[in-house]
């Protein structure tokens, strides 16, 4: 049985750390955050993984090409999978500082949506449902060659703006009179990813377009809610 982690959170409340490493890389008692969620999955059997990356993936990527080294005392059945969505958004996802999530309560609200940046930043948007099936796709074909090993990127090969993305929210909900509040304090990456691999060697490409994805994720907030657009 394959074990998905999930481990590409940025860890904005560790920034002292996740600002050379990412979150699962953490240390606690001289080990990876990432070791400890593995060694229990271990005790249950469960020993055969796919690491679900983002943010710094390339030191996960490092540690996990030498885990024997690092971990002599202990030993898992490989392959190894890494997966790298882009930003993912969707239903569940309560983090009210993303832009999503916090643009559509805003809106609900009739407020007007916090962009923290100058809304320039270019990222891949990714449907929750979207991320998910790429994962277990990645999953089920871990074993074949081409794909044992290797780290995939998932993404709709279509980056967009942070105020495209608000402005299609905005359209969506109906509330196209309320302009989003452009704070320009907060700095970021241009983050957008080549998905060629996973399409070429998976067969895997997103279901549910940009406007989709936020219908859905938008209804789902609705309900959480228990708001609607005054008409």
């Amino acid at each position: 049985m394959k074990t998905v982690v999930l481990a590409g959170g940025l860890g904005t409340r560790l920034a002292e750390e996740t600002s050379v490493r990412p979150k699962p890389m953490i240390e606690i008692g001289g080990r990876p955050i990432l070791w400890h969620i593995m060694k229990i999955y271990d005790h249950f059997g469960l020993r055969d993984f796919l690491i679900a990356g983002g943010y710094k993936i390339e030191v996960i990527k490092e540690y996990l090409h030498h885990f024997s080294f690092y971990n002599n005392d202990w030993s898992l059945h490989l392959p190894i999978s890494i997966a790298r969505c882009g930003n993912i958004y969707g239903a569940g996802d309560l983090q009210w500082s993303r832009i999503v999530p916090g643009t559509i309560r805003s809106l609900l609200r009739g407020e007007r949506p916090i962009i923290r940046s100058d809304g320039q930043f270019v990222r891949d948007y990714v449907y929750v449902d979207d991320a998910a099936e790429a994962c277990l796709e990645l999953a089920a074909a871990a074993d074949r060659d081409g794909v044992r090993g290797e780290a995939f990127n998932f993404g709709p090969a279509e980056p967009l703006t942070v105020l495209r993305v608000v402005d299609e929210i905005r359209r969506l909900v109906a509330r196209e009179d309320l302009e989003p509040v452009v704070l320009n304090e907060a700095s970021g990456e241009i983050f957008y990813l080549d998905s060629t691999k996973a399409r070429e060697r998976l067969g895997w490409s997103p279901r549910h377009g940009l406007e989709e994805g936020l219908r859905r994720t938008i209804a789902w907030y609705r309900d959480l809610l228990g708001e609607s657009t005054p008409s």
